[in-house]
């Protein structure tokens, strides 16, 4: 994929996490790789909102923003980050690869990034929010729920809650600038005239309801994603644009 500048004011994901994304080329041939930050990381006059949607890895999504700006691509100021996103954590990871063992020959694929397992702890309803960073009081006790319900599961897991709550102790001072109401934001600036652009990977195939189950991904990158991902109502969309970029002749990775 070769990038080019647009006019819109706003790049947004809706669903997904670190499984997925984009290789870029700018006009000088220079390469960026990007997983949890929109592409209009590369438009510098573009806003850049991760929606509610996404599950979000918070190293991760430090070592990318360090990386682009390794490249000169200022990231503060650029970037939103909705406060009812949830937290992928490395026990999701852990839980990902384990999960993906026991299927044996009839493998799903899955990156191990923890993506299905997030997504599982937001529907059972034991997952933490970025809104849970700002009351850390209250975040030692829903972390080790969370990591008891998967030792349930996986007696040998071995985790450090102790390290993870210091380290998300810091990442919360470090994530305060970006955190936000994104679905009253996209509101305004749709009310306000201004263009959004809503960027995704996967697509049907790959949706949990639409797709080539159980070889699919674990939310739904297909446009009813936007609606619950992002808030945005489907009256609001102008233009829905489909991208082949690759096949594949094994089964899908998630």
């Amino acid at each position: 994929m070769r990038f080019c500048c647009c006019c819109c004011c706003s790049y947004c994901f809706s669903q997904g996490g670190a499984n997925a994304g984009h290789t870029i080329y700018d006009d000088k041939g220079t390469k960026y790789a990007l997983h949890l930050l929109p592409s209009g990381v590369l438009n510098k006059n573009a806003m850049n909102v991760i929606g509610n949607g996404v599950v979000v890895h918070v190293p991760a999504l430090f070592e990318e923003i360090k990386n682009m700006e390794s490249k000169g691509i200022q990231i503060q100021g650029r970037l939103l980050l909705s406060d009812r996103a949830h937290l992928l954590f490395d026990v999701h990871k852990e839980v990902d690869g384990l999960r993906e063992a026991e299927l044996a020959g009839n493998k799903i694929g899955t990156t191990k990034r923890g993506i299905g397992p997030a997504y599982a702890s937001k529907a059972t309803r034991n997952g933490l929010r970025v809104s849970d960073l700002a009351h850390l009081e209250n975040f030692t006790e829903k972390l080790t729920k969370l990591v008891d319900d998967a030792k349930a599961r996986f007696p040998d897991l071995d985790v450090d809650i102790g390290s993870e709550v210091a380290a998300y102790t810091r990442y919360a001072e470090q994530l305060k600038p970006f955190i936000t109401d994104t679905v009253d934001y996209l509101h305004d600036a749709y009310e306000s005239g201004k263009r959004i652009l809503i960027e995704g990977a996967n697509a049907t195939m790959l949706d949990v309801d639409h797709g080539t189950y159980p070889f699919v991904t674990s939310s739904n990158p297909s446009i009813g994603g936007i609606v619950t991902g992002l808030g945005l109502a489907p009256n609001k969309y102008e233009a829905v644009i489909g991208v082949v970029s690759k096949l594949y002749k094994c089964s899908p990775c998630i």
